[in-house]
């Protein structure tokens, strides 16, 4: 199966776009608690303070980038993905609580992250209890339906241009 016959099958794309989101929260969630972690390491292990802020620094750039990398070109699928990256990358900026004291989240015996729900946030809490922050569950949801729905109607535009101008006898730009 090639590459073009590949983005004219729905279920390929709706999976592609279904992978993205999921990777995206991943890394997303995986950095939150990286950033976590190191912050930690400045209250009680005597990590240098400015490491996890670059850290984060690090990955919001990233984030920001591919925003503006995605939305240069100016149909609405292309700023829909970027929209969604952007959203992705503010949402740490937008703690609704958290730092480092005893959370309620884990137990102090336990050997892995804790998880609680908390209103619209869900909060993460490093293997000790000691530090926690708040993941914006709203900010991330409106983040992942945009980029979804970009990548999904970026392959679906694409795939009818396509079509139309392989069916229409219209020459292909790519093609000479």
């Amino acid at each position: 199966m090639s590459i073009r016959s590949a983005t004219r099958n729905p279920v390929l794309r709706r999976t592609f776009a279904v992978t993205v989101v999921l990777d995206v929260f991943l890394v997303h969630a995986g950095f939150r608690y990286i950033h976590l972690y190191l912050f930690g390491s400045v209250s009680y292990g005597g990590l240098a303070p400015v490491v996890p802020w670059l850290v984060l620094g690090s990955y919001v750039g990233s984030l920001a980038l591919l925003a503006v990398v995605a939305s240069r070109r100016a149909d609405p699928a292309h700023v829909a993905v970027g929209v969604g990256l952007l959203l992705f990358a503010i949402e740490p900026f937008t703690i609704l609580n958290g730092g480092c004291e005893v959370a309620t989240g884990a137990e102090p015996s336990s050997a892995l992250p804790g998880l609680m729900l908390d209103g619209l946030a869900v909060v993460v809490s490093t293997p000790g209890g000691a530090c926690s922050a708040s993941l914006n569950i709203p900010l991330i949801t409106a983040g992942a339906l945009s980029l979804g729905g970009g990548l999904w109607f970026a392959s679906a535009t694409d795939a009818f241009l396509e079509r139309l101008l392989s069916v229409g006898g219209y020459p292909d730009p790519g093609r000479d």
